[in-house]
């Protein structure tokens, strides 16, 4: 049967090298930004007899893969073979031994047979390998980019609780925060119990009963359960959460506030309108109110604002372009020419690093230093075909189709203090290398 192998040397012990692909996330986080797939079902991890069930899409096509896993031992190997999924026969034997003083190598081979018998090995058999290599490629340097965030700061795991609605960065972040050891909570509504209207929902990590009473970070999203108007329901959950952390008697928990997400800073959310005056904002609830009272009971409080967020999801990046598309005029008559911008993975490196950092409060941007145009972004998008973007997919909004600043394109984020002026360093210094790195190339030599 034809054989992949690749192999790599990470600056981090082999037991952390192996603690990383036993976590909960290490499976989201390695899936390369152009494979689309669905996960469908998950017991355990790596571990002997734990099962992974995910559906890959391409195009209206669906494969389901089912991964059974076998050979376990611990800090040296595990393995994942095909029971389900489109190869004829497939077998990956994931290797880990020291490679010197804090030093590990982690080594990839997997052994294959294609369908089709001859006939898909001589039309398929150069076209697998190369994605082979692509693919592995992407998640070594993934690996390599997950370890050195995390290993920078030698800290115990953290409890997080996440609080508010989540959307795909959360999970993504969830993902992210577990594969260093956190573990990470959602306060959801629970249903069909009404004496106990909220769960914890494990994201990544073993479960725990009352995850507050060890929590020590409160990550709200700022997106409510449901949207209202009227903030005193809209964010009652607060003080819910509030009287819950009395309850719990945790009072070294640390806050921290999310700002960004469907919500610009300055509520620059209006009406449509058909001539190029200065849309009028709209009043919309946010937890202004409700936040003091629960921060009163927080040892710390730190608020992140978000720029805009960059990354590989296509619907994100279409829905981006198309509300800067759209023109909006701020106070003094003229068009917003530049905006804050962050890719998705220099975004989680930013809040994994406020989760590090306590001793850091205040308000912060979590955005580049220096500012992009729509123009430049969409030309860089369609000069390098990101993921597939060409000319055809930038749609012309008209003016009256709904004006609004996506999250974090406003004036006064470059006013807040930096997140690279306190220490943060990106992964990307600009936004050419963001690309590239959310499309998943690779940055460096291996």
């Amino acid at each position: 049967m034809p054989e992949f192998h690749m192999e790599s040397v990470f600056a981090v012990p082999v037991d952390e090298l192996f603690a990383y692909h036993q976590r909960p996330g290490a499976f989201d986080r390695l899936v390369p930004p152009w494979v689309q797939l669905t996960k469908v079902a998950q017991s355990g991890t790596i571990g002997d007899g734990d099962v992974l069930e995910f559906d890959i899409h391409q195009g209206p096509l669906k494969v389901r893969w089912r991964a059974e896993h076998e050979d376990f031992l611990a800090n040296r190997r595990f393995v994942d073979r095909m029971a389900r999924g489109p190869f004829a026969a497939w077998r990956h034997v994931h290797g880990f031994e020291p490679a010197g003083t804090d030093r590990a190598k982690l080594s990839d081979h997997i052994t294959y047979r294609l369908p089709l018998g001859p006939l898909g090995s001589v039309f398929g058999g150069p076209l697998i390998r190369a994605d082979l290599q692509r693919m592995f490629r992407f998640r070594h340097q993934r690996t390599r980019h997950d370890l050195m965030r995390h290993h920078a700061v030698t800290a115990r795991g953290q409890t997080l609780v996440f609080v508010g609605r989540l959307n795909r960065f959360l999970r993504k972040l969830a993902a992210f925060l577990t594969v260093g050891g956190h573990r990470v909570f959602h306060m959801a509504p629970a249903a069909d119990a009404p004496n106990q209207p909220w769960a914890f929902n494990a994201l990544g990590g073993p479960a725990a009963r009352y995850p507050l009473e060890e929590a020590d970070i409160l990550l709200h999203s700022g997106l409510p359960y449901q949207e209202s108007r009227d903030p005193e329901h809209t964010f009652a959950y607060l003080a819910d959460l509030a009287a819950l952390l009395d309850v719990a008697g945790n009072r070294t928990c640390r806050l921290l506030q999310l700002h960004g997400f469907a919500r610009s800073l300055d509520h620059f959310i209006s009406e449509p309108f058909i001539n190029f005056d200065a849309p009028k904002p709209r009043q919309v609830a946010d937890a202004g109110d409700q936040l003091p009272f629960l921060a009163e009971r927080m040892m710390s409080r730190t608020d992140a604002y978000l720029g805009c967020m960059i990354g590989a999801d296509m619907a994100d990046l279409t829905n981006l372009l198309l509300r800067l598309e759209s023109y909006v005029f701020l106070a003094d008559g003229k068009p917003t020419p530049e905006f804050f911008w962050i890719g998705e993975e220099d975004a989680l490196g930013a809040l994994l690093w406020l989760v590090q950092h306590p001793e850091h409060e205040g308000d912060f941007c979590v955005a580049h230093q220096t500012p992009t145009t729509r123009a430049e972004l969409q030309r860089r998008l369609i000069k390098r075909r990101f993921l597939g973007y060409t000319g055809h997919r930038i749609l012309k909004v008209l003016p009256w189709a709904r004006p609004g600043l996506p999250a974090g394109m406003n004036s006064d984020l470059g006013r807040l203090t930096m997140i690279e002026d306190v220490g943060f360093i990106p992964l990307a210094a600009d936004l050419a290398t963001t690309l590239d790195l959310e499309e998943g190339r690779v940055l460096e030599a291996l």
